[in-house]
């Protein structure tokens, strides 16, 4: 199971829900044009999976925001999934949500925001593993939950245009993440992915040598038996998958 990120203050888990949240902002914070301009045209200039671990890091910030008002397991364990699958497709199971109610969607029920977290997982991943063109749209709107619901004193905001400023630099978009014409399908397995570790510092320039250790100890770490939404091994093995297990190397 995912642990709390040092840069994720721990007293945010048990801060009273002083955001107003009910299905009307579920839905505005839903919309694409209601993402702030300073975190949409940054966006356009980090590549695809750069996109997407932006995104499930906004995401985590959200679950922990949670954590001590709601159960999050389920959350987390999505958002593990989803964060395995950035090294390997294959590593995480579908992971759509079945649960919408708008029963949550009332004043002062973490269940509501909780939801809504649940589908930006969803969302972003069935993005990522299609190689739609939207993951901009997703890893924003991702973000844009995470502005709305962090307190101001929990520095989300500062963090956010400081992770948007490094991966720009780290993993600067290219030809292939501006497709012209009909394309319709984004190829991203050549990209680098981003180690959820990478969070912590927001290193730059690029080290692949500790990208590389930071993803082994993550995919080490993972225990398939525990977590509904990871394939375990002798699964991948029986439908074809090459290549170290749940390893770097």
């Amino acid at each position: 199971m995912l642990q709390r990120p040092a840069y994720v203050p721990e007293w945010i888990s048990t801060a009273p829900m002083t955001f107003r949240f009910n299905n009307e902002i579920s839905l505005a914070l839903d919309n694409p044009g209601n993402i702030p301009e300073w975190l949409g045209d940054p966006l356009w200039r980090v590549n695809y999976k750069g996109k997407a671990a932006l995104g499930l890091a906004c995401i985590e910030w959200v679950a922990w925001r949670l954590a001590g008002l709601t159960d999050v397991t389920d959350l987390l364990s999505r958002l593990e999934a989803a964060w395995a699958s950035m090294v390997a497709l294959p590593y995480s199971k579908n992971l759509d949500y079945d649960g919408v109610s708008n029963d949550v969607m009332n004043r002062g029920n973490p269940d509501g925001p909780r939801q809504d977290a649940l589908i930006r997982v969803q969302d972003l991943n069935f993005v990522f593993k299609k190689g739609r063109h939207q993951m901009s749209m997703e890893a924003g709107k991702c973000a844009a939950l995470g502005l709305h619901m962090l307190p101001p004193d929990a520095d989300f905001e500062p963090w956010l245009r400081r992770a948007l400023d490094a991966l720009a630099k780290n993993c600067p978009a290219g030809e292939v993440d501006q497709p012209k014409g009909k394309v319709k399908v984004i190829d991203h397995s050549a990209q680098r992915p981003v180690p959820r570790e990478w969070f912590e510092a927001l290193s730059t320039p690029v080290d692949d040598a500790a990208d590389r250790a930071a993803w082994d100890r993550f995919l080490r770490g993972l225990e398939p038996s525990a977590n509904p939404y990871l394939v375990p091994a002798d699964t991948l093995l029986a439908e074809g998958f090459t290549g170290p297990l749940y390893r770097m190397d």
